[in-house]
């Protein structure tokens, strides 16, 4: 097998996998960068809907994550499949060892070895499947990262604020700004952030309406400290300048957030709840709060009893000893 040269150190994996019995669709798009042995971006999504998987061998990155995009917005696909596949590939591409064997399969074009290794991303989360799987890698550069080939596929940008939260936020509801609990080791990138996702973000008190959210919430500590929330994703999008995202604290209460920065590493929100967020009064006040207990006293009625049981089994004893 012959190693083939390759002018950048960018790979573009792309692979549609199918089962049909179990009507189950997957697509799935990555950037490998062979030189730091990692993988800058991915995106993937499940779908019982078989139009999930008409893509070509001409389809960029930006092509296929357009189309996930799309389904994503219009409901069409399996949401708790997805983010369980997100997160195996994750784990996986987090593992030094299964980068390696990829970038090896990748450098050398063997597609069948690179079948059989995302095969089992796919096997632990969906089950053992006959999945056909059809992968297609090339070597691309930086610059073409953001470049389509397929019109029709590009979600419309051109939708105004109304239209982007139109049918998500409820009349009356408080919609304040704000912004990201970043982590930059261990946190997701916010290019790579879904609908569903839970996040960790914070709210400054610079507007009425922030401050409203925070009071309503009792965000703000004794110390004048606002503590983070979590939150979850309801809309978001994207460009490759710019990430928007609509989340969700309760029922009442929504914030929104442009971010320029698409690099960055945002918290999830873990098991984090609102309820762990929320102020609790300090222990000296629930101290204070607690009736006193009553002293323990014994009457004259308990000794009494007490000193007749004492007689009887003393009597008993006696009576014992004198019929021996």
């Amino acid at each position: 097998m012959l190693k083939v040269p390759m002018s950048s150190d960018l790979y573009f994996i792309k692979f549609v996998a199918r089962d049909s019995i179990q009507r189950t669709f997957v697509v799935f798009a990555a950037i490998a960068n062979k030189q730091k042995n990692t993988i800058e971006r991915f995106d993937t999504l499940v779908s019982h809907s078989n139009e999930l998987i008409n893509i070509n061998s001409d389809y960029t990155y930006k092509d296929v994550v357009n189309r996930i995009q799309k389904f994503t917005f219009e409901g069409n696909h399996v949401q708790s499949a997805t983010l369980t596949l997100v997160n195996s590939f994750k784990n996986s591409f987090s593992s030094e060892s299964y980068l390696v064997e990829m970038m090896y399969y990748l450098e050398y074009e063997n597609s069948e070895k690179l079948n059989e290794l995302l095969r089992q991303n796919l096997s632990k989360v969906l089950g053992k499947s006959d999945y056909l799987i059809n992968t297609i890698f090339h070597s691309i550069e930086r610059d073409e990262l953001d470049a389509s080939s397929v019109k029709e596929e590009a979600i419309d940008r051109s939708k105004d604020n109304k239209e982007f939260t139109d049918g998500l936020i409820p009349t009356g509801s408080l919609v304040a700004n704000f912004t990201y609990v970043l982590s930059p080791v261990t946190g997701t990138r916010v290019d790579e952030l879904r609908i569903g996702d839970r996040i960790m973000v914070k709210f400054s008190p610079d507007t009425e309406v922030a401050n409203n959210v925070i009071n309503l919430l009792s965000l703000k500590d004794d110390g004048g400290i606002i503590r983070p929330v979590p939150a979850t994703i309801i809309e978001i999008k994207k460009t490759p300048t710019e990430v928007e995202s609509i989340i969700k604290i309760t029922d009442g209460v929504f914030g929104r957030y442009s971010e320029k920065e698409t690099t960055v590493k945002v918290k999830l929100a873990g098991f984090e709840t609102l309820a762990t967020t929320i102020k609790r009064k300090p222990d000296s006040e629930i101290v204070e709060e607690r009736h006193p207990r009553k002293p323990f006293h014994i009457g004259l009625n308990t000794i009494g009893i007490a000193a007749i049981i004492g007689l009887l089994i003393v009597a008993w004893i006696v009576a014992y000893i004198l019929f021996l």
